[in-house]
C-alpha cells in the first residue's frame, strides 16, 4: 500500500513517543522500512533522549539515517515563550527561574506557567498593568515534571469536573459531546468550554 502510495507523492510516516513502543512493535520498523526504502518515504521518529541508550543500534545499517538531538532552551528562549503565553513582558528573573527549573523543556515551561497562574503567584498589577511574581524567585515553588504539573492542576478542579476529563479520557485523546452527555454528566458543554479556557481540553 505505501509503495503505490508514494507512487502519487512523496509520503513522510510519523512516530510519535517511541520511547513507549514494545521491543516487537520496533522490531517491525526496520523491515518494514527496508520494503520501501527505495521509495520517496520518509520516516520521522521522535524519542527521549535515553531511548538511544537503550536503543543503540536503531536504524543504524541504514545508509540515509540521521540522528537530530533537540537540546533545551536557553533563558533567553524560555522568558520569550513566557512572554508569550502571557501576552505581555514576564515579571524579571522569572525567565531564568523557569528555564532553571524546566531545564528549557517548552512544554514544561508552559505548565509551570499555567499552575503559576491558577495558585496567584503571578497576576497582573490592577488587573491590566504589568506582569507581577507574588513572592521571592528564590523560593519558587512549582513541580517540574510535567504530570506532576498536570495533576497539581487537576487537584484545584471541582469533583465534577475531574470526574468529566476522567470520562473523556476514557474515550480517548478524540472524544465527543454527545458520548460524555450519555454517561449521565450535567452541563457538558458548558464545563468542556470552561476547561478549553484553562487549556485542559481542546475544543
Amino acid at each position: 500500500y505505501l509503495r503505490a502510495l508514494s507512487k502519487r507523492h512523496p509520503i513522510v510516516l510519523a512516530f510519535d513517543d517511541l520511547h513507549r513502543a514494545d521491543d516487537e512493535s520496533l522490531e517491525l520498523l526496520e523491515p518494514v522500512m527496508r520494503l520501501i526504502e527505495d521509495c520517496p518515504i520518509m520516516l520521522l521518529a521522535l524519542a527521549r533522549p535515553e531511548f538511544l541508550e537503550s536503543h543503540r543500534g536503531f536504524m543504524a545499517n541504514f545508509e540515509h539515517f540521521t540522528q537530530l538531538s533537540l537540546r533545551g532552551l536557553t533563558p533567553l528562549a524560555v522568558t520569550s515563550q513566557i512572554n508569550g503565553l502571557l501576552d505581555g513582558m514576564a515579571p524579571a528573573g522569572l525567565g531564568k527561574a523557569i528555564h532553571d527549573r524546566s531545564g528549557g523543556n517548552p512544554h514544561l515551561v508552559e505548565e509551570m506557567i499555567h499552575a503559576l497562574k491558577e495558585n496567584g503567584d503571578i497576576c497582573r498589577d490592577g488587573g491590566d498593568g504589568p506582569w507581577l511574581f507574588m513572592g521571592e524567585l528564590e523560593e519558587l515553588d512549582v513541580p517540574s515534571r510535567a504530570e506532576s504539573l498536570l495533576q497539581a492542576r487537576l487537584d484545584q478542579l471541582p469533583r465534577t469536573d475531574r470526574e468529566l476529563l476522567r470520562c473523556a479520557a476514557v474515550i480517548g485523546a478524540n472524544f465527543w459531546e454527545d458520548a460524555l452527555t450519555s454517561l449521565g454528566l450535567d452541563r457538558v458543554t458548558s464545563r468542556l468550554e470552561a476547561l478549553a479556557q484553562s487549556d485542559l481540553v481542546r475544543l
